[in-house]
């Protein structure tokens, strides 16, 4: 994961777990509306939402990466997935970092282990550790 470029990240937490994603892939930010319930789908996708007249898909961020719900999620990502747009429920979002490559650590291996695919690396900045998601293996429903 180590080379001399950098790149930017959207900053996101999910209660009090700082979150990132690559930027290239978020297409906006914005308030949480009404949410649609889709019958028979799994836990952790809350349904569509009508955003800016497109129907997206809700997914609660929380429930995918089995962190507990300490509080309602106040945004949504939208986030650009291959060839359809989906949206993630996140408690905060108004930063955008840029991590150094160098400063991106990989998973070890114990967490590897827990089945955490969903993790790309660990960021640090400023002595803040960012949790840095992996977003295609995240939008693979």
């Amino acid at each position: 994961m180590k080379d001399n470029g950098k790149k930017r990240y959207v900053v996101f937490l999910l209660n009090k777990i700082k979150c990132c994603m690559e930027i290239d892939f978020v297409r906006e930010i914005t308030e949480v509306m009404e949410i649609q319930p889709i019958p028979e789908s799994p836990d952790y996708i809350e349904g569509v939402a009508n955003i800016r007249g497109e129907v997206i898909p809700v997914i609660n961020l929380k429930k995918r990466l089995n962190i507990r719900e300490e509080q309602a999620s106040k945004r949504l990502l939208v986030i650009n997935a291959d060839v359809s747009l989906l949206s993630f429920l996140v408690d905060e979002a108004s930063q955008v970092i840029d991590i150094n490559n160098s400063d991106i650590q990989e998973p070890n291996k114990i967490m590897k282990s827990m089945d955490n695919a969903f993790v790309e690396g660990i960021g640090i900045v400023k002595n803040e550790l960012y949790i840095i998601l992996n977003s295609n293996k995240i939008c693979s429903l």
